[in-house]
């Protein structure tokens, strides 16, 4: 992260699903900003060095909570976007789409998603597979 300011990038590109040499850098930096209080000082004087903001307490003392995060919402947001983007649901088991959610921007593991989908379509409820097949799913 901090090569990467330095050579004139900016921390905002840093979110989730950003990778620099396969890593995700972007879901790195958003535990960091959240995990605060598990920080050493020295890792937290580090990130502020570079501009990287922590959030380590609220004002009654306690960890911020993370928002609470409907996981089939952000994954059919992923799949309507990729497929909005793409034309098609084939999407490549390594796929990590970023999709926007209650103002934080998140990563989603779509082609992992899709998969576990079509393994457990016999399991899953109807409305659900109704909703991805509307999309243009191929469960075969």
């Amino acid at each position: 992260m901090r090569l990467h300011v330095e050579a004139g990038g900016s921390l905002e590109e840093l979110v989730p699903g950003h990778t620099i040499g396969g890593e995700d850098v972007g879901a790195w930096l958003e535990r960091q900003r959240r995990g605060g209080t598990s920080l050493t000082p020295a890792q937290r004087e580090a990130l502020a060095g570079v501009g990287v903001e922590v959030i380590a307490e609220e004002a009654g003392g306690r960890p911020e909570p993370m928002r609470a995060v409907d996981r089939w919402a952000l994954t059919l947001a992923a799949a309507a976007a990729f497929r909005e983007r793409e034309g098609h649901l084939s999407v490549p088991r390594k796929h990590v789409e970023t999709v926007e959610a209650g103002g934080e921007v998140r990563a989603v593991k779509l082609g992992v998603a899709l998969a576990n989908a079509r393994q457990r379509q016999a399991t899953w409820p109807r409305e659900r597979v109704a909703a991805l097949t509307g999309l243009g799913m191929r469960w075969a």
